[in-house]
């Protein structure tokens, strides 16, 4: 509840400064206007000019977006940062999954004592970690943890269960595919004896950082060799079937079957697609002979809107609710079942399709 009410403080303060200028006049809405006007002025405006002048990315041509951000103290929170200039990207996901340490991993450039030595102030760099914690525990950051975890279990139970020797996996824009080792490597743990191989197939246009994170994590979680296998692919994904950009012509270059796979997960890439009528194209390029189907989408919440594309710089994406999301995958997927679980705070919905 607590974050809750901080963000609609943050976001509500935007309309206030107005009013408290137009009635007070005084250094308390000049405070405002820094404080809260600032950030839009400098991610929107003054972070694509320097983007240019540099010739670099919006996102790395300012050092923060915001004093409540990345910002905090002037001096600033590297993890923070780290999510900011890597937004949308599996380096950024890696850090919001587990700053914590939930998982039993830390993110990879980002150590549990990164504070330690900010500044040569104990109790400043004290307030800059309590201030990334109480970031990182904000809605949004507890739902991204959440839908890995709903995702990660979904693929758990579906190997479990199956009386196959071997369950292929499909994975479209994973990332590290951190949801799928977490299910193999508690597979590895509980299955008592049972000797089942997972073969994934990753396609992954995040190439730099997924792919070599994908190949860390395994020995992070100590994922067994003989167990489980993997084919990469580096190719970007889109519905340009003119450039064999298509997820079907991608495979078939591959020599690929797609109905050979038993799991398709594509967790995030759908929030890309925009316009309903693309969507349901993308997720029809989906509807094979898996027996488990695994599709997300991010719901239509004002308050996270501000704070992914102000603060964080995130780019933007296809928002549904709950209730046009489900009439979406339903009349897709309109031969198979279908359920949907919605995050904690109801920021994800993720749709469980099974055949």
């Amino acid at each position: 509840m607590k974050h809750k009410i901080v963000e609609l403080f943050i976001y509500l303060s935007f309309f206030l400064v107005g009013g408290i200028v137009i009635f007070y006049g005084n250094w308390v809405g000049i405070f405002f206007i820094f404080f809260s006007i600032w950030p839009i002025i400098k991610t929107k405006i003054l972070a694509r000019i320097l983007a240019k002048i540099k010739k670099t990315r919006s996102k790395w041509a300012i050092r923060s977006s915001s004093f409540w951000f990345d910002g905090f103290l002037f001096i600033g929170s590297p993890p923070l940062r780290e999510i900011r200039r890597f937004a949308a990207l599996s380096r950024s996901l890696d850090i919001i999954y587990n700053y914590f340490g939930s998982f039993g991993i830390e993110p990879k450039y980002i150590k549990q004592d990164w504070w330690v030595h900010l500044t040569n102030l104990d109790l400043i760099n004290r307030i800059i970690k309590q201030w990334t914690d109480f970031w990182m525990q904000m809605p949004i950051a507890e739902d991204v943890r959440e839908r890995l975890n709903i995702v990660s279990n979904e693929i758990f139970e579906f190997i479990k269960k199956s009386d196959k020797n071997e369950i292929k996996i499909l994975s479209l824009a994973g990332g590290s595919n951190q949801d799928i080792l977490m299910a193999v490597s508690r597979l590895q743990k509980e299955r008592d004896g049972i000797q089942k191989k997972v073969f994934l197939v990753t396609v992954e246009p995040d190439g730099v950082f997924g792919i070599r994170r994908f190949r860390e994590l395994q020995k992070l979680f100590k994922i067994d060799q003989n167990f489980f296998s993997y084919q990469e692919i580096r190719k970007k994904i889109s519905l340009e079937s003119k450039k064999g950009k298509r997820i079907t012509d991608i495979l078939k270059t591959e020599n690929i079957d797609i109905n050979s796979f038993d799991i398709i997960s594509c967790i995030g890439l759908g929030d890309y697609i925009f316009g309903k009528d693309k969507l349901k194209t993308f997720f029809s390029l989906l509807d094979h002979e898996a027996k488990l189907t695994l599709v997300a989408n991010v719901s239509d919440n004002y308050i996270e809107r501000f704070f992914l594309h102000i603060l964080i710089q995130w780019p933007y994406m296809q928002y549904l609710n709950f209730q046009t999301f489900w009439s979406l995958v339903r009349d897709v997927f309109n031969k198979k079942s279908v359920s949907i679980i919605a995050t904690k705070n109801g920021i994800f919905n993720v749709a469980i399709i099974k055949k």
